[in-house]
Parts: C-alpha cells; structure tokens; sequence
C-alpha cells in the first residue's frame, strides 16, 4: 500500500472550512429576534469584481499502527492566506471564483486541501446552493468537486436540518470515499455589522460499497460557522474531527485527530487551534 500518510490526510481534507466545518467556542454575535416558523433562503450570492481574503489554519495528528504496534506518529500543520475574487455571475446566479493562495507556512500540500499553492491560481463555478460545477483543469469527481459550503436546497426555518452527500475518488490513491453532513440553521445574528447565519453541523466520511479493500472507517466530524448568505462568506469557522482506519488484508491502522479554523480578514474574532 502507498502513501498511507496522504491518504490519512485525505480524510480530513474534507472537513476544512471551505467546506464548512465548525464548532463555536466563544461567539462575538449579538443574537437577532426572529421567526421560528418563516422560512429562509440561504442562497450563495455575489458581486463581479468583489473579493474575500480569508486566513486559515488546520493541524492533524497522525498515528499509524502496523499489526498493533506503533509505527509512526506525527503531527501535521498548515496556515494559508487565500485571495478568493468574483470573475464572473450568471444570469442563473452561477458564480465563478478565481482562488489563489498569497501565503503559506507548513508541510501539508494545499492540493490535499483542494486549495492551489502560492503562486498558483483556481478557477471554480458554483450554483446558488454552493455546489461545484466546474473547477478549471481539475478531474470531476475528485476532492476539489466537494462543495466548500453545503447549503439547502430549499428555504429551511431556523432549526431545520438537511444533508449533503457526495462521492470523491483520492488523487494519491484512487480510492472512493463518501462524505455525508447534516447542517442546521440554528439562528441568525449580527456578526460585527453583518448578518450572518450560524449554522452547526456534523456528519462522517464514509467508506463506499465499492470500495477495493476490506477495510473499516470510523468518522466523526462536527462544527459550527458564521455564514453571509449575501457575499457567499464564512467570516469565522472552527471544526474537529476523528477518523480509524483500519485495512485488513495488511492490519494497518491510521488515526487522524485534526482541527481547523478560518476567520475572514478584518473580522475581530481569532482563528485558534
């Protein structure tokens, strides 16, 4: 088997917060009165020539485990700095980004991330619900085709839930995974002048029927972030998950413990893990 190292990050790569991943720890929202029972559209919008700088930071700690006993352990750490403009919006309300990272400080590659390396750039297409349509040179079905923020479908009430699932298939692998995440608007608040909804989450990558190897997966994701509906913005993120991986056939093991925060640029509120 190769690239077990990789493939351990591939699990968490998911959870990062272009996808959407956080759980609160101290807020600095002010709570806005409103209804329970009207509904609300969460709807990605944008403006041509609008642009986003965010900060971001996420830190895995791996064990791997060779028939019972350690074999390695290690921890992985990364902060980026991402430019993130508005090329273009649809009549329809597709939007298309040009995404590139202006500073990086650490040792995970950024496309296990699905983020470009400084001095590269990503051109993507997103429909109103956030989903990926197109990411320029990029294979469809791969990591950089997971939705970075998983929106309803529909207008939900506050303390409704939906799911989003989707497939990848691993660049360093080959190997197919699943993700499935239950979100919640759980209120809607003012976010340092802007409104923002707070939507929490949770979920887990899942191994797929077809996947080649008897293996087990044990995942768990949660989080929480502050969301613009009108800019398609996360101002402020923090998210955790834990995965097992087990593959049989070699009794091999790869625990991943990981975190990871982002804070739009400006926005008081630290990015900490």
């Amino acid at each position: 088997m190769k690239s077990f190292k990789r493939t351990a990050i591939k699990f968490i790569s998911i959870i990062i917060l272009s996808v959407s991943v956080f759980v609160i720890l101290s807020c600095q929202t002010k709570s806005i009165k409103t209804s329970t029972t009207e509904l609300y559209e969460l709807n990605a919008q944008s403006v041509k020539g609008s642009v986003t700088l965010s900060k971001y930071k996420t830190q895995s700690k791996v064990e791997v485990l060779d028939k019972g006993k350690l074999a390695k352990k290690y921890t992985d750490t990364v902060e980026f700095n991402i430019d993130r403009r508005t090329i273009n919006v649809s009549d329809k309300g597709d939007i298309q980004f040009r995404i590139e990272t202006t500073n990086k400080i650490g040792n995970i590659e950024l496309k296990d991330l699905a983020y470009p390396e400084p001095g590269q750039e990503l051109f993507e297409m997103i429909d109103k619900n956030g989903k990926t349509l197109v990411v320029k040179d990029m294979p469809i079905g791969s990591l950089y085709y997971v939705s970075r923020v998983a929106l309803p479908k529909q207008p939900v009430k506050i303390g409704e839930t939906w799911n989003y699932r989707t497939r990848w298939i691993s660049e360093a692998t080959g190997w197919p995974f699943e993700i499935s995440l239950d979100s919640k608007l759980k209120a809607w608040s003012d976010c340092e002048g802007l409104v923002c909804a707070i939507i929490e989450f949770n979920g887990e990558v899942i191994l797929p029927e077809d996947f080649p190897l008897k293996a087990t997966l044990t995942s768990k994701i949660n989080g929480l972030y502050y969301y613009s509906p009108v800019s398609y913005e996360i101002l402020w993120g923090f998210s955790e998950s834990n995965e097992v991986f087990y593959i049989e056939p070699i009794d091999k093991k790869i625990i991943v413990k990981s975190k990871s925060c982002s804070v739009k640029d400006g926005y008081k509120k630290k990015c900490q893990i």
